[in-house]
């Protein structure tokens, strides 16, 4: 089979997952990957008292007859510190989530007949932020599960929007997601790299969702049918087991209504036996207030974005209960903007999720292979054997040169060293001002004052040299205002501590300073510099353009 990406995005009560590969002929390809019944699945985790967790569909159903080992606010307990406590258990909530994430990835392994080549787990932006999310990655990891990636919900959204009316640069779409139990609002505008970027704050409600709606429900059924007036023992397993299924029909006669203008919901509890008929009109009249609730907070999302309503482009809904058709048209007569929504709205933001993951994929081997291009790049432009040794000779004559103006700076710096150690063995204080060593270091030391700050009260003079310091074998690290052999720092960097090594100088070279000594009459220092006496502070001057060779040349070697 095709390579293909695996998206999984996790509601309060259903879970729903997507593929997507790239055909050669039809482009990205994405479809939903049935995990249950309605092919999305229960979002509920069941703790059994022997053997693994049961996941889906299963573990609802396994809930009915034990509710106290179920667990079915999953989305909401990651990144609590405290972990869930269940039939004796503790669970930690991003290792229960992981757990799920590795069930979906094994059904959809089953189906495909081949693992995912990539993960992509959309979340609800409102929500989750950087803290939940690393507690997921290292989950998953933790379970070996790696290449995956995050996408916020209403960005998914968006993508799959765009796979049938793509977006120009600007362009701006509203994101309305209402789910089982929070509403979340964002505005998104299309960049002009074709990326996406959200456009002011998220809003959103955490007390309003489907379940509400359910509640709703399964009160009304409660009234009429007389139960809400009586005293139900709901301790006894009977009653409970009763109540669960009551509302579990109260849950699918909502979900009814969207495709039917009635529906009959049967009542088995305690001593009635009955039948509830509830209409569309009358359950649209009940979360008429809730809806206008959402309106307000999709109204304040806009405006807070800095857009008018006006320059929409659409209006996406998405999560499930989006389906609900008083959600459209309700939204459709308050913002006069095209409404756009699927067939199974649940699916809109997985299914996005599903071809960005691709685009994700795509960008991480585009990384990869620039990364190899400039690796090729940078080996083809190393120099071949021949040519080096036709560069040598000058080469060779340029470090001759080089090696020259180093050698002279550096003896000129020892013999003032070497004076200044005579001087100070017996006056043992710096030199007076107006001395020949101060006058002659005047240009160099207006020169670096006016690249440090003043000292402030209480320190040291910034004209004062520390003494020298000494380093094993043979290392010597002169003052900052000697001039001395540049290493690293460029022609003219006033103030870095230089390192030499002695005898190692231009050792890349046949030719090293050594061999250029009796040119100079000058024997160099080898092996440990010591001395007795304090080393006086003072400053050198650089030598002068008349009377010292230029500057040595920086070719990077």
């Amino acid at each position: 089979m095709t390579s293909y990406n695996l998206a999984v995005a996790l509601g309060s009560s259903r879970v729903a997952a997507a593929s997507a590969h790239t055909d050669p002929d039809l482009g990205v390809v994405a479809e939903p990957i049935s995990l249950g019944r309605l092919g999305t699945a229960s979002s509920c985790l069941f703790v059994p008292r022997d053997g693994d967790l049961v996941f889906g569909d299963a573990a609802r159903q396994h809930g009915q007859a034990q509710p106290e080992r179920m667990i079915c606010d999953l989305r909401h307990r990651l990144g609590d510190d405290v972990p869930l406590l269940v039939g004796g258990q503790r669970l930690v909530p991003e290792q229960l989530y992981a757990q799920l994430i590795a069930w979906v990835v094994q059904r959809a392994t089953e189906q495909a007949g081949e693992p995912p080549a990539g993960i992509t787990i959309g979340y609800p932006a409102t929500e989750w932020g950087t803290h939940r999310l690393s507690l997921i990655a290292t989950a998953l990891a933790a379970l070996g599960l790696d290449g995956f990636d995050f996408i916020p919900e209403s960005e998914a959204a968006v993508a799959q929007y765009e796979a049938s009316a793509p977006l120009e640069n600007g362009q701006t779409v509203a994101v309305y997601d209402l789910g089982g139990d929070a509403l979340s609002c964002a505005v998104l505008r299309k960049e002009r790299d074709g990326g996406l970027g959200q456009v002011g704050a998220s809003g959103g409600l955490t007390d309003l969702g489907g379940t509400d709606f359910d509640d709703l429900v399964f009160r009304h059924v409660m009234e009429v049918s007389g139960l809400a007036k009586m005293t139900l023992d709901a301790d006894h397993v009977d009653v409970r087991g009763a109540l669960i299924r009551l509302r579990e029909a109260c849950v699918e006669a909502k979900e009814t209504l969207s495709s039917q203008t009635a529906v009959t919901i049967p009542v088995a509890v305690a001593a009635v036996h009955t039948t509830v008929r509830l209409t569309r009109a009358e359950f649209e009249q009940m979360i008429e207030p809730a809806l206008d609730r959402t309106i307000d907070v999709l109204d304040d999302t806009v405006e807070h974005a800095g857009i008018q309503v006006s320059q929409l482009e659409a209006v996406l809904l998405i999560g499930g209960s989006s389906r609900i058709p008083r959600v459209a048209q309700r939204l459709s007569e308050s913002l006069d903007r095209p409404i756009v929504i699927d067939s199974d709205p649940a699916l809109s933001a997985v299914l996005g999720a599903a071809r960005a993951g691709l685009r994700f994929a795509e960008a991480r081997a585009q990384a990869v292979i620039g990364a190899h291009e400039q690796q090729a790049a940078v080996v083809e432009d190393l120099p071949t054997p021949d040519d080096e040794s036709a560069a040598q000779p000058a080469v060779r004559s340029k470090r001759r040169r080089r090696d020259r103006g180093r050698l002279m700076v550096f003896t000129a710096a020892v013999v003032t060293v070497v004076t200044l150690l005579l001087s100070g063995s017996s006056s043992g204080s710096p030199l007076p001002a107006g001395s020949a060593v101060d006058e002659a270091s005047t240009s160099h030391t207006s020169w670096s004052q006016a690249q440090r700050p003043s000292p402030a009260d209480g320190e040291p003079s910034a004209d004062l040299v520390e003494p020298t310091e000494l380093r094993p074998h043979g290392h010597l690290t002169l003052p900052s205002e000697v001039s001395a052999v540049p290493t690293s720092n460029p022609v003219g960097s006033p103030g870095a501590p230089t390192t030499v090594a002695p005898n190692t100088t231009a050792a890349a070279d046949d030719e090293t300073v050594a061999d250029l000594a009796p040119e100079i009459g000058t024997q160099l220092p080898t092996g440990d510099t010591t001395t007795d006496s304090p080393v006086e502070p003072t400053t050198a001057s650089p030598p002068s353009d008349s009377s010292a060779p230029s500057a040595p040349e920086t070719d990077g070697s």
